[in-house]
């Protein structure tokens, strides 16, 4: 089980029979293939969750941009934002991010491509604050959170 720290959310394997800790909302993950990132032990994805928890307002709508494992969408989700979007362009991830909402009875729209994407209040871009910086007059997002490369740290900045 893992904990996200500063958060009601923890991370439990779909092979973890264990019972679930009371009042934590639970997130079911099963093993991660290779490559697939953002299953919740990664300081980036921890502090990219903190930043969503500390600033979704409720009926936000936001779009996990690069979904990996899909944990970030399903968060959203269960915090109550609508809609929920999630894109990957890698279709193996996107795949395995499918799996992982089907697991969690989610309604997220998953969309193929990132173009053409529709406004957000928030975005949330575990894909490196630099790239995320590069990209963000291309997203149609009141705030976008990603995490610096280094550090793992959050970081939130304007669209």
């Amino acid at each position: 089980m893992i904990e996200i720290d500063g958060t009601s959310f923890v991370v439990m394997s779909t092979q973890d029979d264990g019972p679930e800790p009371e009042g934590r909302i639970v997130i079911r993950m099963p093993p991660l293939p290779p490559r697939v990132r953002g299953a919740g032990w990664n300081t980036d994805t921890k502090h990219c969750i903190a930043g969503l928890v500390d600033l979704y307002q409720d009926g936000d709508s936001v779009l996990d941009l690069g979904v990996g494992s899909g944990l970030i969408a399903v968060v959203a989700w269960k915090l109550g934002a609508n809609p929920v979007y999630a894109t990957e362009h890698n279709p193996l991830t996107l795949a395995f991010a499918q799996q992982v909402l089907d697991i969690n009875k989610v309604g997220i729209e998953v969309l193929s491509s990132h173009e053409g994407l529709p406004h957000v209040d928030i975005c949330v871009a575990n894909v490196g604050a630099d790239y995320a910086y590069e990209i963000r007059r291309t997203i149609d997002a009141g705030k976008i959170i990603t995490a610096e490369n280094d550090t793992g740290e959050m970081v939130i900045f304007s669209a």
